[in-house]
């Protein structure tokens, strides 16, 4: 699959005997204010559309937002004797934590209180050993499996997670927690996670999500969703916006023991920095912080590039993490509703996008549909002529018997 930019079409992107394509991208890519991209399959069918902007991000957010809970947040409740542990690398923030040796904890080990509609345990346990997990005030329910957890959907509202595990078990590594936000849930502050696979990240390039190398992490090491974006050539690049006061990038870096460096440059906001590997960084192990900073509440966006990579080196983007500066999901979609023409309202000024926004999308939705359509029907249109004048042809070819062959 490969990704075309509008405002690239000069570069003969896209096919010139298809202008209605640049003129559905500009078109799109206007009413969005950054490039927007269509995708191509093998056989030159459009397949996909993305468009990275704030106003698209904001549809997609009204949908979905997800909280990351580290093992050592002050409001994760531990219930037995625990170690807290903080390691170089492999885990999120660098800590994950197990049971003493000693402890039984079959009656809870940690207990979490949060407000949403679903909660996910990134935990993982040798086999065979036996863990639990319990709602609310619910009996606990017996889990198989590596030790990981994902609760059936929840009423939006304030739920309690407890974990345990069974007496004996060997070295449970915890590292940390997702809940999926509701409409109301308090996100100001709290820190969001966005997966590699989220559609609010643009890749352009020759990305590709098969690992390079075979990862072979023990029981407890893993990637976010056991998924990763992968970069191998300079040029390589990603886009992403967000509303909030801070921002990571977390990823992997493989085939890099023979002394390969990869650097990226980093522009968040228009301002550039390129960054090496991060000193220490293992080879094949992710969790590995590629940058980091710190910004004024608001929306930003980051745009990182490869600069430097060399064969067989490959550098893995896994999630994106960032504190997030808005009250909650709904505060997103009803800043529409609130919105007025005034010069000294309050609403921020992508306020009035979000109320066109569905619009926008819909009605890029129906023109894209249209297009595939218009494609489909001209490729079939051209796929008959083609087997008609081959009939003809061989007819006459038929007729002519033993007359000179001419090739045209």
């Amino acid at each position: 699959m490969e990704y075309y930019a509008p405002r690239a079409v000069g570069n003969a992107a896209v096919p010139a005997h298809e202008p209605f394509i640049k003129i559905v991208l500009l078109l799109c890519s206007h009413l969005s204010a950054s490039p927007c991209f269509l995708g191509f399959s093998a056989d030159s069918t459009p397949a996909n559309f993305s468009c990275p902007s704030s106003l698209f991000q904001t549809t997609l957010l009204s949908l979905m937002a997800t909280l990351l809970i580290d093992d050592q947040d002050s409001q994760v409740k531990y219930l037995c004797p625990t170690l807290n542990q903080a390691v170089a690398g492999s885990y999120y923030n660098n800590t994950w934590s197990t049971v003493r040796a000693e402890s039984s904890c079959s009656d809870g080990w940690f207990q979490y209180t949060f407000h949403g509609t679903g909660i996910q345990v990134a935990a993982s346990i040798p086999k065979p050993s036996t863990y639990s997990v319990k709602i609310d005030n619910e009996a606990f329910v017996s889990q198989s499996g590596d030790g990981a957890y994902d609760s059936p959907a929840l009423p939006e509202g304030e739920h309690t997670l407890t974990y345990s595990v069974g007496s004996g078990t060997a070295l449970p590594a915890f590292d940390y927690l997702t809940v999926t936000a509701g409409t109301n849930t308090p996100l100001d502050g709290k820190t969001l996670v966005i997966d590699d696979t989220d559609g609010s990240i643009a890749y352009t390039g020759s990305w590709t999500i098969e690992s390079p190398v075979p990862l072979n992490f023990d029981y407890s090491t893993s990637l976010h969703k056991n998924s990763a974006h992968w970069a191998s050539r300079v040029g390589d690049s990603l886009h992403f916006q967000f509303r909030g006061s801070s921002i990571s990038v977390l990823g992997i870096a493989a085939n890099i023991s023979g002394g390969g460096n990869i650097t990226a440059t980093y522009t968040l906001d228009g301002i550039s920095n390129t960054r090496d590997l991060p000193t220490g960084t293992l080879d094949s192990l992710p969790m590995v912080q590629l940058f980091h900073a710190d910004v004024q509440p608001g929306d930003h966006t980051l745009i990182v590039n490869i600069t430097s990579i060399q064969a067989p080196c490959s550098l893995g983007f896994d999630l994106i993490t960032y504190n997030a500066s808005f009250p909650n999901i709904s505060s997103m979609t009803g800043a529409a509703a609130t919105a007025t023409s005034s010069a000294d309202s309050k609403t921020p000024s992508w306020g009035p996008k979000v109320g066109i926004a569905i619009g926008v999308v819909a009605g890029v939705s129906l023109v894209l549909s249209i297009l595939i359509i218009f494609w489909q029907r001209n490729r079939l249109r051209k796929d008959v002529k083609a087997k008609s004048l081959e009939v003809t042809f061989n007819d006459s070819k038929q007729k002519r018997d033993s007359k000179p062959f001419v090739e045209f």
